[in-house]
């Protein structure tokens, strides 16, 4: 089940009318991919299976909290933040339409094609504010992290290298190679 309605875009970031088509498969591409990089599957997942939720509900659609220095914020809700991932990638791809000779723009005689880097600009503006308003809710969702347990932050992971370590076929002395002896030098330690 999608998170966001056609009419909640329309009250936070409207579309053009005639791409409503267009605004259910989009919404699923972006909840699916980019929205679920940021909340991570669990929190995804329950949001989408309890939406009516008191704590849920409060996230979506905003709610008000004290941050870490002691200031009231008040937030917009993910809803906020989805519309304006889905509006990013409404103005990269509302004027494509896939045909039986395949990709094609219409070209109308009234009008003019923006340049790329005029697309570029306002979905990097889009996404400015959706990752800026993700922030405080970022905020959030630490200060309630008793009703948000599932919310998952990406943790960077070092994987350890072996710069002692060569490729060889030469012995030591001892009749082992240099590889294994390194090997074993580095688990040892």
């Amino acid at each position: 089940m999608a998170l966001l309605t056609y009419s909640q875009q329309q009250a936070i970031k409207p579309i053009s009318a005639n791409n409503q088509s267009k605004f259910a498969q989009m919404e699923t591409e972006v909840e699916n991919s980019k929205f679920r990089d940021l909340l991570g599957l669990p929190l995804l997942q329950d949001l989408q299976n309890n939406p009516d939720s008191t704590e849920n509900k409060l996230l979506l659609e905003g709610d008000t909290f004290v941050n870490c220095q002691g200031f009231e914020v008040a937030h917009k809700g993910l809803y906020f933040v989805l519309a304006y991932m889905v509006y990013e990638k409404y103005v990269g791809e509302s004027f494509v339409a896939d045909t039986f000779s395949g990709m094609v723009q219409k070209v109308r005689q009234d009008s003019e094609q923006l340049h790329e880097g005029s697309i570029k600009r306002l979905q990097n503006n889009a996404m400015a504010i959706a990752l800026s308003e993700f922030e405080l809710i970022k905020e959030y969702l630490i200060y309630k992290n008793n009703e948000f347990f599932c919310f998952c932050k990406k943790r960077s992971v070092t994987t350890p290298t072996f710069g002692s370590v060569r490729k060889t076929n030469e012995r030591n002395s001892n009749g082992t190679d240099y590889v294994n002896q390194s090997l074993r030098r580095f688990l040892n330690d």
